[in-house]
């Protein structure tokens, strides 16, 4: 079965319309700094969370001695 370009451009626009139509009636939410704030720490939170054990695991592989300074280049 072949699709013509005509086809496309006729299917795409009725969707077009459809999203045009849909925007018109739904209400746009207005999303503030505050909100924006809250969800991007709760992100950053998760984030870490996840991430902890692969850090702790990378640092549990670096090994100090005491008594010892660095030697200066």
């Amino acid at each position: 079965m072949k699709v013509t370009t005509k086809e496309v451009q006729k299917v795409a626009q009725i969707l077009d319309d459809i999203i045009d139509e849909y925007k018109k009636q739904s209400p746009q939410k207005k999303t503030g700094l505050e909100t924006y704030e809250q969800r991007l720490t709760e992100r950053i939170r998760t984030a870490v969370r996840e991430l902890e054990p692969l850090i702790e695991e990378a640092i549990s592989t670096f090994m100090s001695k005491k008594g010892e300074e660095r030697q200066k280049a």
